[in-house]
């Protein structure tokens, strides 16, 4: 969890309002060796951000997969 306030607003998007998030991150990861050297990798992430101004609020899912290698 991760809360981030602005001091100021900014003029370009919303000068009225100074920005204000609420994100969440939550993830898994497995890296599973095949041989000595080489191995598969699997990620899987949920973020969500929560901001005040509509713009920057977010509800995400990730999922990253691959070889790995190791020298």
């Amino acid at each position: 969890f991760t809360q981030t306030a602005f001091d100021a607003p900014n003029f370009v998007i919303d000068p009225s309002t100074a920005r204000d998030d609420n994100k969440w991150q939550v993830g898994f990861a497995l890296d599973a060796p095949v041989t000595a050297h080489l191995g598969l990798s699997f990620a899987l992430t949920y973020e969500r951000n929560n901001s005040n101004i509509v713009n920057y609020t977010y509800d995400n899912w990730s999922i990253l997969g691959g070889p790995t290698a190791r020298f």
